[in-house]
């Protein structure tokens, strides 16, 4: 089987902050001190944020929101709507799925990995309309700050 070579680049790098969180049912600050078992039905929170994407070719900010769900098992599956504004004036539409881990050493701090899909009808961005976007970061809950590199080919 012949070995293809990829050329990864980092697309830009996101900072962003956690400027609100919406409950159904179930408190974000049970989820964080695992004093509750999470509901057999899961938990679903809306996480908003907001904050900075800098790169060779993308700056802007960015705004969204992540509908997230917790599955009883624990499991955290993320589904991300945003945009991002760049510092040009374009608007940029994004998606993301993906999955959180919380950490086992630190229950404040949890690793992401995603995969984006950004959208355009802008032609001084339409190049991004055809990318295939993956991303790891961190979240730091007890600050609410979460870092992020966005990655393609």
């Amino acid at each position: 089987m012949e070995t293809v070579a990829v050329d990864r680049q980092c697309l830009f790098e996101e900072e962003l902050s956690l400027t609100g969180i919406t409950e159904y049912g179930f408190s974000w600050d049970d989820i964080r001190s695992g004093d509750k078992a999470i509901p057999l039905e899961g938990a679903r929170f809306d996480i908003n944020f907001e904050g900075l994407a800098k790169g060779q070719n993308i700056n802007g900010k960015i705004i969204g929101t992540d509908y997230l769900n917790i599955r009883a098992d624990g499991r955290f599956l993320l589904t991300i709507h945003g945009r991002i504004t760049t510092d040009d004036g374009v608007n940029i539409a994004f998606y993301e799925d993906g999955i959180l881990t919380p950490s086992e050493d630190d229950p404040g701090k949890a690793g992401l990995r995603l995969n984006m899909r950004l959208n355009t009808a802008d032609p001084r961005y339409s190049w991004v309309n055809k990318l295939q976007v993956w991303c790891v970061g961190t979240a730091d809950t007890e600050n609410r700050k979460v870092k992020v590199r966005a990655y393609s080919e």
